[in-house]
C-alpha cells in the first residue's frame, strides 16, 4: 500500500503525541515523583555549635521512632495517622550538640513561618522530626522533615521544616528577664502613628517598629493573650510588622506578608527587653478583677508578677502629661489600673492612700533604682 505524504505526516504527529504522553503521563517514569526527599537538607542552629547542616537521608539512619499521631479538627471530627521519624535529641547527639539545658526551640519553615516552642513543652515533650506520614514519604509541600510535639498543640506540627534553632538558657528565648517599666498601651497610643491596615478592610494598626524604637533589642518579644495563649517572636520578625487596634480581634499582631499562623488576637501583653506593654481592656478578661471601693480592674501586683516587673522598694506611676507618684511595693498590692466608666480614662486607684495617688490618663509604671 502507498502512503501519501499526508498520511506520513499525520502517522509521525500521532507518534510524537504518543511518546509525549509516555514520558508525560504516568508517575512510575517521572523521576521528580520518585523523589522522597533524602538528598534535602535541615540547618540546625545551637550557641555552642553555630549552624550544622544534615541530610534526611542521614536522619533516616538513626534511631528511628513511630507515634500514632491523633489531631481534633475545629469541627470536631478526629484525625489520626502513624508517623515515622527521629527524636531531637537523637539527632543533637549524632552532631555532638548537648540536649542539656535547652530553653526554648525554634521551628523555622521553608515559607518563613516560625514558631517558638516553650521551655516548659521542651522539656516534657517528644519532639520528632517526621519523614514519613501513613507509611508514605514526605508530600513535597511537607519535606524535607515535619516537626511533631505529640499531645501538644497542632501549631508546633510545622511542615516544610527548614532550620531547628535551640536556645539555652543564658543565651535569650523565653519570656525573658525582669522589665523596669511598664507602659499601658490605651494611654501611649496617642504618641502613636496610626495606620490604615491595608490588609483588612476599615482596619487601624500601629507599626512595631515604632512601639519599639527607644527599647533595647533581645532575642525575643513575649506575647500574652487573653485566651492564656503566650508566644515569643523574633525581635526582627516582630519589629517588621504591626499591632492591629482596631479590627478582628484587636488588638493584634498581624503582618500583611506573615503567614496567619504566625497571627496573635487579642494580645494582653507584650513585653521586649526591659519594657512591658499592657492593653487593658484585654487584660480585664485575662486577669481575676480586683476591686477599689467602686471601681473594678487589674490588680498592679498581679500585672507586675505577670510581665515581671523589677522588684524594688518603690514604684513610680506616670500621667501622661508627666505627673508622677510614687507608691512602696506594700501599697502596690493595694492598687488597681481601671477603666473609667463615666469617661473612658484609663487610671489607678488605691486603698487606703490619698486621692493623688489616683493617677488620670495613666502612662507607666516603673520599679526605682
Amino acid at each position: 500500500m502507498k502512503l501519501h505524504k499526508s498520511h506520513l505526516t499525520v502517522l509521525a504527529v500521532l507518534f510524537t503525541v504518543m511518546l509525549l504522553l509516555t514520558g508525560c503521563g504516568g508517575k512510575t517514569d517521572d523521576p521528580g515523583d520518585k523523589y522522597t526527599g533524602e538528598d534535602d537538607f535541615i540547618t540546625i542552629a545551637s550557641p555552642e555549635a553555630g549552624e550544622v547542616k544534615i541530610s534526611v537521608a542521614d536522619l533516616m539512619k538513626l534511631d528511628s521512632v513511630t507515634e500514632d499521631i491523633v489531631r481534633t479538627r475545629d469541627d470536631g471530627s478526629v484525625d489520626q495517622y502513624p508517623i515515622k521519624g527521629v527524636l531531637l535529641e537523637t539527632v543533637l547527639a549524632h552532631l555532638n550538640i548537648s540536649a542539656d539545658n535547652m530553653d526554648t526551640v525554634r521551628f523555622t519553615a521553608g515559607d518563613g513561618y516560625s514558631v517558638e516552642v516553650p521551655s516548659d513543652i521542651v522539656a516534657r515533650g517528644k519532639i520528632i522530626l517526621a519523614y514519613e506520614i501513613d507509611g508514605e514519604p514526605l508530600y513535597e509541600e511537607n519535606r524535607p522533615i515535619r516537626m511533631y510535639i505529640p499531645q501538644e498543640e497542632s501549631m508546633y506540627w510545622v511542615k516544610n521544616t527548614v532550620k531547628i534553632t535551640i536556645n539555652r538558657k543564658e543565651t535569650g528565648g523565653g519570656q525573658g528577664g525582669p522589665v523596669s517599666k511598664i507602659f499601658f498601651f490605651e494611654t501611649l497610643q496617642t504618641r502613636l502613628d496610626v495606620v490604615d491596615y491595608e490588609a483588612e478592610a476599615g482596619a487601624k494598626a500601629v507599626k512595631t517598629s515604632d512601639l519599639l524604637k527607644d527599647v533595647q533589642a533581645s532575642p525575643s518579644v513575649y506575647m500574652l493573650a487573653s485566651d492564656g495563649f503566650e508566644k515569643n517572636e523574633e525581635w526582627a520578625t516582630f519589629a517588621g510588622n504591626c499591632i492591629v487596634i482596631q479590627g478582628d480581634n484587636a488588638p493584634a499582631f498581624r503582618g500583611p506578608d506573615l503567614p496567619k499562623g504566625m497571627h496573635v488576637k487579642n494580645l494582653v501583653a507584650v513585653s521586649a527587653g526591659d519594657v512591658g506593654f499592657v492593653f487593658v481592656e484585654k487584660g480585664l478578661e485575662f486577669f481575676a478583677s480586683a476591686q477599689v471601693g467602686e471601681d473594678s480592674g487589674i490588680s498592679l501586683k498581679d500585672l507586675a508578677d505577670k510581665l515581671n516587673l523589677k522588684a524594688a522598694d518603690a514604684y513610680v506611676l506616670e500621667a501622661e502629661d508627666g505627673y508622677t507618684v510614687e507608691v512602696s511595693a506594700a501599697d502596690l498590692e493595694k492598687g488597681i489600673v481601671f477603666i473609667r466608666s463615666k469617661d473612658g480614662i484609663l487610671s489607678s486607684a488605691f486603698t487606703d492612700l490619698p486621692k493623688s495617688a489616683s493617677v488620670k490618663y495613666l502612662l507607666s509604671i516603673s520599679a526605682v533604682e
